[in-house]
């Protein structure tokens, strides 16, 4: 899609252009040092426009802003004392185009307490573009991309809330709280449909590859979006008295949520579906032709925009109470306390209809219905229990080192059941496909204790120490019934029952310091370790009919992972007017699977590598002139035990390092801004933003999806700030914006010119 100009971006233009002109002559000011007024209570009108080439969605998704306009109420905010002891703050917002309001009002009395009631919303936008597959194939030189789907979408989210406290002297301090929040709308989702129209033939060798690319063909980078309708109410009462020594806290709360989502998802459009689908009451007929691939005009295929759905219904409720206390024993000593219950019950109900097909025969494309699963009438429930409660205690060791150790206990339980329809499964020819109902079920409990130390010293000057500790001990069980006919007799269609014991530990430590090395050089290091071992012991028994089966009691797997890196901050400040600062961040993770012991040994899963780059300079040389600059570059690569252990790769003779390749999101950022006084009514700004990833491959098509991300994004504006009168103040900008996306194959390219105008009124 693309944007057209609009009389607001010619007037912004037009008086941007305008007023450049006229400070261009006023460079040479003397004395321009005097500050724009500051409103206690103002407005600010606003409005930004856009001619914009090429794709206006991916604009949207990427600056938040419509493509076309935006016009409103940017900023409303007044302030006044209604008495001597009451005061009453209001602050608005109205801009259409992105769809953003505000309106909270707040009225407080000194020594009794505050009214706060308000209502936001705002439209968050997405482009609902799944993917692309590059062309760069030499014997089919064919390129995708599917859009398919209406690009503009968006989301419009929206709170209410109300807020009563009462906080008169010597008594205990009142609030109570309720909000209201909605999400509605269309987004993109990243759980992608299939397709095999992407030029390859998958039965075709390429040149200087030996044997036969058996998954080649089909790709899954098709879009989908989600239908979203929720809705999340809360009420929370909390109560804070001081009575000697001790200050208490006790908070009630209730919360509410309902979802009525719906994915849809696209699979094989354009594509032949050699089924027929004739629905009943009690079975669904599908029926396949007999041979040939031309299909008769009675047939009812899916279409050339076949649809993956799924429908999520979701209510739960959650109430829950919790008090803390906080006591000072001594002016060294100070004792925490606090303990809490919740618990969530959840009602969820939905559908989920999956069509699966796959290549028949080298014409890649045309397809053949092999699964058919729709999954109705889904009726479950859920409920979680969870008791939690800690203790601890602050204590000044000396002047120099304080230390606090607390331990946190957790006791959770955790129980759920489902029923629902099961249609699968069709075979060649007709086939009756009748309704299979079944049932599931599990249950799930955990304890947990979790000791933290923390210490503090500031005993050498000028330097700062402290050190975080903790240490997870966690332990359950959980008991999981798979699905089950409960009306079968025979023993393969029985109920399964799996039966597992957990253990968990997890570790992490840290360690700061704040040094000021001189007048001029500020540094700050913190070195961090976490570790996770996650352990499970389990075995399974068919409890119908009442024979035991028998207990796999190698059935084991043990999860690891390791995380551990430092961040690094370094402050020059060589002169009062120019300051540096340095940033770097280094994480390493590592992960390790042991499953079915002792069958399967431990191997590692996971590696990650993070490096962080930083740089700011402020330099503010004069009253009339300040400069920031900052650039960060970041290297990032994760890897999986897949890219050494592709076996099925190797086995088809595709190289085993090409089929699932690392995750590389290596990443340049710049931003500039400059600001100049011109005259005691005129500021002007100077400011540009780059970005620029280089992650994308298209030769990884032969063998896999390109994911890796590649893009070069720039904007430059330019901006007046000119001041009317001791009221009234305005500010103009125009700028240009440029993306380029490797990613999409460049189909969600776009450029153009942007201008934004606005005005502030004193009241």
């Amino acid at each position: 899609m693309q944007t057209k100009s609009h009389q607001l971006f010619r007037t912004a233009g037009l008086l941007t252009a305008t007023s450049l002109v006229i400070t261009a002559s006023q460079l040479v000011a003397a004395d321009n040092t005097d500050a724009f007024p500051s409103f206690d209570s103002y407005i600010k009108i606003s409005g930004q426009s856009a001619s914009i080439k090429g794709d206006g969605a991916a604009l949207q998704k990427r600056t938040g802003q419509n493509e076309n306009y935006g016009v409103g109420i940017e900023e409303f905010y007044y302030g006044r004392d209604l008495t001597k002891s009451t005061a009453m703050t209001i602050q608005g917002r109205a801009l259409g185009g992105t769809e953003d309001y505000l309106l909270h009002i707040n009225v407080a009395k000194s020594e009794l307490g505050s009214i706060d009631v308000g209502y936001e919303s705002f439209r968050t936008f997405y482009d609902c573009v799944g993917g692309f597959f590059p062309g760069g194939v030499k014997w089919r030189p064919v390129t995708s991309f599917y859009p398919t789907i209406d690009q503009d979408m968006s989301v419009d989210r929206g709170k209410l809330w109300a807020e009563v406290k009462l906080a008169k002297e010597n008594l205990p301090e009142i609030t109570l709280r309720y909000t209201n929040e909605t999400r509605s709308g269309l987004k993109d989702s990243t759980i992608w449909g299939e397709t095999n129209n992407t030029g390859i033939n998958y039965t075709n060798t390429p040149a200087g590859v030996t044997g036969v690319i058996s998954n080649a063909a089909q790709r899954k980078f098709l879009p989908s979006y989600i239908d979203i309708e929720e809705r999340h109410q809360s009420l929370v009462s909390t109560v804070k008295h001081t009575f000697g020594k001790t200050t208490a806290q006790l908070s009630v709360t209730g919360d509410w949520s309902s979802i009525d989502n719906g994915r849809f998802t696209m699979k094989y459009p354009g594509e032949a579906q050699l089924v027929k689908v004739v629905a009943g009451p009690n079975n669904d007929t599908l029926v396949t032709p007999s041979g040939g691939a031309v299909l008769a005009s009675n047939w009812a295929t899916f279409g050339s925009q076949t649809e993956q759905s799924t429908f999520d219904v979701q209510d739960a409720k959650t109430y829950g109470i919790a008090g803390t206390t906080l006591t000072a024993v001594t002016d060294r000593l100070t004792l925490r306390v606090g303990a809490g219950y919740q618990n969530v019950t959840d009602d969820f109900g939905g559908r989920r209809l999956t069509i699966a097909s796959t290549p028949n025969g080298p014409d890649y494309g045309l397809t053949t219905v092999t699964n058919y699963f729709d999954f109705n009438n889904l009726d479950g429930r859920g409920q979680v229990d969870a008791l939690t409660g800690n203790v601890g205690v602050d204590f000044a060791v000396t002047r120099t080192l304080t230390a606090s150790l607390s331990v946190r206990g957790e006791d959770r339980s955790a129980n759920s059941d489902a029923s629902y329809d099961k249609k699968s499964k069709p075979r060649s020819g007709s086939l009756v496909v009748p309704v299979t109902s079944l049932k599931e079920a599990s249950t799930a409990d955990e304890q947990s204790l979790t000791p933290v130390v923390d210490v503090r010293y500031n005993g050498i000057k000028d330097l700062a120490l402290y050190s975080t500790a903790s240490r997870k001990f966690g332990t359950g069980s959980e008991v999981i019934t798979a699905p089950y006919n409960p009306t079968a007799l025979a023993a393969a269609s029985g109920e399964q029952v799996f039966y597992n014991d957990i253990t968990e530990a997890r570790t992490e430590y840290l360690i700061g310091a704040n040094w000021k090395a001189s007048s001029f050089l500020t540094l700050r290091g913190e070195p961090f370790m976490k570790n996770n071992v996650y352990h499970v012991k389990g075995y399974n028994r068919n409890v119908r009919p009442a024979s035991v089966l028998g207990d796999a009691t190698n059935n084991n797997y043990e999860l690891e992972s390791q995380f551990y890196g430092a961040k690094f901050t370094a402050i020059a400040k060589p002169l009062n007017t120019l300051s540096f600062t340095t940033r770097y961040i280094y994480q390493r993770g590592d992960g390790q699977v042991t499953g079915y012991l002792p069958t399967t040994p431990q191997y590692d899963s996971m590696e990650s590598t993070t490096h962080t780059i930083g740089e700011t300079i402020d330099w503010n040389p004069t009253t009339q002139f300040y400069m920031q600059a900052s650039a960060s570059v970041v290297f990032n690569v994760i890897s999986t035990a897949y890219q050494h252990k592709q076996a099925t790769a190797a086995a088809n003779a595709i190289p085993g390092n090409l089929v699932l390749q690392n995750s590389d999101n290596n990443y340049t950022t710049l931003s500039f801004l400059a600001g100049l006084v011109v005259t005691k009514s005129d500021d002007v700004q100077l400011q540009f933003t780059a970005y620029r990833a280089d992650n994308y491959s298209t030769d990884l098509a032969l063998y896999t999806q390109p994911y890796g991300a590649g893009a070069t994004e720039s904007t430059v504006s330019l901006g007046l700030k000119h001041k009317f009168s001791d009221k009234l103040i305005g500010n103009a900008k125009i700028g240009y914006t440029e993306s380029h996306n490797d990613t999409t194959g460049g189909n969600t390219d776009y450029h153009g010119v942007l201008a934004y105008v606005s005005l502030a009124y004193a009241l």
